[in-house]
Formats: C-alpha cells, structure tokens, sequence
C-alpha cells in the first residue's frame, strides 16, 4: 500500500511544474508582445542598413570628390612637366582599334604642349580580339578554324593586310619615305591618316588598348600588328612607347584590387615590353600623359598604375640646363 507522503511529494511536483511553466509563459509573454519585439527588432536592423549604405555612398561620393581634385591638380601639373619637353623632335602616334580613337584629343594635347612635331595614324586591328586566337592559328598552319567559311574569310584577310603592313608602316616612318606610306595606305584603305610625313620619325607612341584575353596571347605569340609593329621598330633603334588606359580605379592601386586580374589576362604591354618598349598603362591620365611625354623624351621603363609597372613616372629633373641636354642627347641619335 502506497505512503500517503509519496502521494503528497508526487502532488507537490506536479504543481510545482505547473508554476515554473506559469513563471516561463509570464517572462515569455503575449504574442502581440513577441511580435511587437520582432517588429522593433527589424526595424532597427534596416535603420542600421540604411546608415550603412549612407556611410558607404558618401564614403564613394568623398573618393570620387578626391579623385576629381586629383586629377585637377595633374591637369595643372601637366604643361608644367611637359612643356617643351620634345621641342624639335617628330613623333607617331599610332591608334590601334576603335577604342584607341577616344584617346587622340588628350594624347594630341599632350603633345602639342611638349612642343612635338607629330604625325597620327590610325590602324584597324582587323579581327574581333575575341577570334584572334583561332584567326592566328589558321594562318599559321594550325587549323582550328576554317578560313574559307564567310564569316572567317573576310576578317582574317583584313587582319593578314594590317599584320603583314605593320612592319611596313614602321620601316616608312622610321626612314621618312611617303611613298612607302602611300603603299601601306593601298593596302589598309580603312587607315586614318593625320599629318604629313615630311621626314624620318624616330619617337613612336603605339596606343592599343585590349579587352580580350585571345587577343592578348595572339599579340604574345607574335601576332598583331602590335607585336609586328614593335618588331619593326626595335630592329630599327628607335624609341617606342606603347600605352593603354588605365582599367582601375586610382584608390584601389593594390594587386589584388578588382579589376587586375582581367587587365594582366587582357593587356598588350607585358608583350610590347619584352619587344623593347617602355609602356604607360594610364594613357589616359594626366600623369600618363606625363609619362608618356618623358618616356617619348628618352626615359625608358614601366610606368603605370598597374601590376606590372614599377613607376608612376620617369623621374622628372627640372631646369632648362637638363631640359636643354636631353633634348640634345636624343636628338642626336633620334631625331
């Protein structure tokens, strides 16, 4: 027969259990309270969310506040360092592409402050970049493409003209001969050509931006006239400097920053480079065109913004003494 003590302690657990589940529902409360602390709670998430993304606006709004003065004080800059630079001296400047033609007012502008004789040239490529791999291997003998399929035929017979008349197009710059130049014109009608050849032209600036990996490895095989051209001028000893726009933005300068693995898979320079040319990856900056300007002057090397540039720009000594002597000194053997 059960205790009746057993009996009372059984009793009392039970009411016991029955009180902390009352306490626990009272801490827990309602459920309009609960969902009235789930409402207050989001709400206050999205008031974080949005001053986050004021934060994050106006911290843009102030870095592209910065750039702009940036970029105002190397247009200030730019005459100061330049002017004069390459009085007496003719240069080519040699568009490659279509994107190329949007840098031919500040390039131009460039130039004329520096004091430059120039002539400018520009050429198609000839080929979408994105065939230029499977275009190369065809006319080389490998045979991944057909050339006789219509959409084939009539690219790869315009980027056979521009490819083999590069080489051309340099050997009449560098020796002066218009008739030459007229031959390259014969057979790339599509090129623009702006000035006269009055004279031999010792300074080439090859602007060719890219956007296309196949491209780029073409040009590294040897393809393109980039690399055809650059050929040509490095037989010849003249001074070539080839130039891109710059891809990334100026705060985000670090290797791993977005954008810098497409512009080293897409970029002619590291090919041109090797070719003998000093490159300017920010053509399209002011002090790309210092760059650019110094580099055509003499100062050979890498200047960029880029993984593969080792400068912003060539050293700039001032003074006309210096400004006088390297004139003298490239002009002698370059003129």
């Amino acid at each position: 027969m059960m205790d009746l003590r057993y009996h009372l302690a059984s009793l009392m657990s039970i009411f016991l259990a029955l009180a902390v589940g009352i306490v626990v529902g009272i801490s827990l409360g309602s459920s309009e309270r609960q969902a009235a602390t789930i409402r207050l709670l989001q709400q206050d998430v999205a008031a974080i969310r949005a001053e986050d993304s004021r934060l994050k606006e106006a911290n843009n709004d102030l870095q592209r506040r910065l750039a702009r003065h940036e970029e105002a004080v190397q247009q200030d800059l730019l005459p100061v360092a330049i002017r004069g630079r390459l009085s007496g001296n003719r240069v080519a400047v040699v568009l490659v592409g279509d994107t190329a033609a949007e840098l031919r007012a500040p390039i131009t502008r460039a130039l004329r402050l520096a004091g430059a004789d120039f002539l400018v040239l520009h050429l198609p490529r000839g080929e979408s970049a994105s065939e230029g791999t499977s275009a190369s291997s065809t006319r080389s003998g490998g045979g991944r493409s057909d050339p006789h399929t219509p959409s084939a035929a009539p690219a790869e017979e315009t980027a056979g003209r521009v490819d083999d008349s590069a080489g051309l197009l340099a050997r009449a710059l560098l020796a002066g001969r218009p008739a030459l130049l007229d031959e390259v014109r014969a057979r790339i009608p599509e090129m623009d050509v702006n000035g006269e050849l009055r004279a031999p032209i010792r300074r080439l600036l090859l602007i060719c931006p890219n956007d296309q990996p196949g491209y780029a490895r073409l040009v590294a095989d040897g393809g393109g006239p980039e690399a055809v051209f650059a050929r040509s001028a490095q037989a010849e000893g003249a001074i070539l400097v080839a130039a891109e726009p710059q891809t990334t933005p100026l705060p985000g300068r670090t290797p791993g920053a977005p954008g810098t693995a497409a512009r080293q898979a897409t970029s002619l320079l590291p090919s041109l480079a090797a070719l003998g040319a000093s490159t300017i990856d920010h053509v399209d900056t002011a002090m790309g065109q210092i760059a650019a300007v110094l580099a055509l002057a003499g100062s050979h090397g890498n200047f960029g913004t880029g993984p593969d540039a080792t400068r912003i720009l060539p050293v700039i000594e001032a003074g006309s003494d210096r400004q006088s002597t390297l004139h003298s000194s490239t002009s002698t053997s370059h003129p």
